[in-house]
């Protein structure tokens, strides 16, 4: 008795420090993300000013081989000042990252936000969601021969609905349904899907997952209330 006792206790404290840890992950994501939404606030203020001063330039220029240059300079411009305007901050600044981490890692990344910005839910709860489905997803494709992550948010019966899909080309550990970590030490991984699970309830909502053999394609898909009840 004793020792179930001890062992109820042991796994109930690896959880509290599971949980502790994952939510100052979480707080520390949200933070960085913060930061990148005031330089790309700055970064695109920049852009809209330089662009007014080439406009100027080319106004008053009479030289083919300067309209040229500076047209070049202009479809720079506007390259790098394309991203998601979703209506989201915190939407717009996690998919404008993970773009970037999928141009690094070679991955295609396609994303439609147009139907649904997911603006009811809170913004350390999108940075869980979305943090931990996306991060599996890219971690997936990167190790696939297609690398490919795609994104989409709709509405469907009243419920946000986010759909992320990925290449893989083996099908996902999992156990009675449940997806196993692939990562060698058990106890320390494993919890990001816990966290969304957890969260998604607090929404009223709750995720699937799905793996296409034929297309060697995983596919989650997570329900979102849009209200939500306090924890």
């Amino acid at each position: 008795m004793l020792f179930i006792i001890y062992q109820r206790q042991t796994e109930a404290d690896r959880e509290h420090i599971l949980t502790k840890s994952e939510n100052e992950r979480l707080q520390t994501q949200k933070s960085y993300y913060d930061v990148l939404e005031q330089q790309n606030q700055k970064l695109m203020v920049y852009a809209h000013d330089v662009k007014k001063h080439l406009g100027a330039i080319q106004a008053i220029n009479t030289s083919p081989e300067i309209e040229d240059y500076l047209a070049a300079l202009l479809n720079q411009l506007t390259s790098y000042a394309k991203n998601c305007h979703s209506g989201n901050m915190m939407l717009d600044v996690m998919i404008d990252k993970y773009a970037m981490d999928c141009e690094r890692m070679g991955i295609k990344f396609d994303y439609d936000v147009r139907n649904c910005n997911l603006i009811t839910v809170e913004d350390i709860d999108l940075v869980a969601i979305l943090g931990n489905l996306l991060d599996n997803a890219l971690a997936a494709a990167a190790n696939s021969e297609e690398k490919m992550v795609s994104l989409e948010t709709t509405t469907r019966n009243g419920y946000n609905v986010v759909v992320i899909s990925n290449s893989c080309d083996a099908s996902p550990n999992s156990q009675e349904g449940q997806l196993l970590t692939t990562k060698k030490d058990k106890n320390l991984h494993g919890f990001g899907l816990k966290s969304v699970s957890k969260i998604l309830k607090k929404y009223r909502g709750d995720y699937c997952w799905d793996y296409d053999e034929m297309s060697r394609t995983f596919i989650v898909t997570a329900m979102i209330a849009p209200t939500f009840d306090k924890l």
